[in-house]
């Protein structure tokens, strides 16, 4: 895959290998990415610029939402 930015989601306290932590979402190029939770269930993304070519987007991870905005 070409450069991208990925964001993956953990419980607090754990440390994050690459290999067991999978990603939610995966777009092409180095974005800066914008997060809020909105609830301990769910979350909103978004990407600046935007996203371009998106490679994956799960709508949850685990027992989390994902909102993309």
């Amino acid at each position: 895959m070409p450069d991208s930015t990925q964001a993956s989601i953990m419980p607090r306290g754990r440390t994050f290998s690459a290999e067991s932590t999978p990603t939610f979402v995966s777009v092409r190029g180095h974005l800066d990415v914008v997060v809020a939770w909105s609830s301990e269930q769910a979350v909103r993304i978004g990407f600046i610029p935007g996203a371009g070519q998106i490679y994956k987007r799960d709508q949850r991870a685990g027992d989390v939402t994902i909102n993309y905005e």
